[in-house]
This record gives C-alpha cells, structure tokens and sequence, in this order.
C-alpha cells in the first residue's frame, strides 16, 4: 500500500494508487488527533511487580481515575514494563505529566498516549 499525498492540506491519501476509489483519509500528523486535551497516558518504566491497583492509587491524588491497564506478555504474563491511565478529565492527565513519578520505588515517565492509528501513522511515514 502506498500513501499519496491528499488535496486537502495535512491529509494522506492511503492506497495503492492515487485515483483508487478506496482511498482511507487519515491525518498526515500524530498533533490532529490530539485536537481534545489528552485524558490517557502511558507509563513507562513500571516495575514488575506494579499492580493496576497500585498504579490507580498512585494516579489518584491527580484526578478521578478511569481506567488503568498494565500491558502484559501473552505467553508468561508478566508485566512489559508500561500501562496506561484514562483519567475522567483532561486536567488531571495535565497535572499528571507535570509532575515526576516513583511508582514502587521506580521512577516512571508519564506521556500522552498515542491511538493506534497515530502509531502506524508514524511507522508509514517513516518518522
């Protein structure tokens, strides 16, 4: 699949050829999809033995949280090292990435997470 460049400015044109009909319009930039303040983040650098629990208590004294999830291997399922947070309004992520985190005794870095869209974006175009 090849990626042609749209008229309309910021916008790829995702097919095999240029006048294909089946053409998908996404954004040509990971910044328009983040148009609303981001309510997820992804926490990098989680110890092992972190528990969504944990991760929620710690989030907490930010804002009401969500939703947490620590990502997991499929086969030993054990923690990969990250998770992400939903918080219930943008303010408190806001809050949240402003400040350093020890989580378990860890430093972690908290970031805006991504949609996957925005990920395979970013591998198409090679940035």
């Amino acid at each position: 699949m090849g990626a042609f460049v749209d008229e309309r400015p910021g916008m790829l044109s995702l097919s095999s050829s240029p006048d294909s009909e089946s053409s998908q319009q996404v954004p040509s930039s990971p910044d328009e999809y983040t148009q609303e303040p981001p309510k997820k983040l992804a926490v990098l650098g989680l110890p092992w033995d972190t528990s969504e629990d944990t991760l929620r208590l710690h989030f907490s004294q930010y804002g009401v949280v969500e939703a947490t999830e620590i990502m997991k291997d499929r086969l030993s399922g054990k923690s990969r090292g990250f998770g992400f947070v939903t918080f219930a309004d943008s303010t408190a992520a806001a809050r949240a990435l402003a400040e350093e985190h020890t989580i378990d005794g860890r430093r972690c870095e908290a970031k805006v997470a991504l949609p996957k869209v925005c990920k395979q974006l970013k591998v198409l175009l090679g940035a």
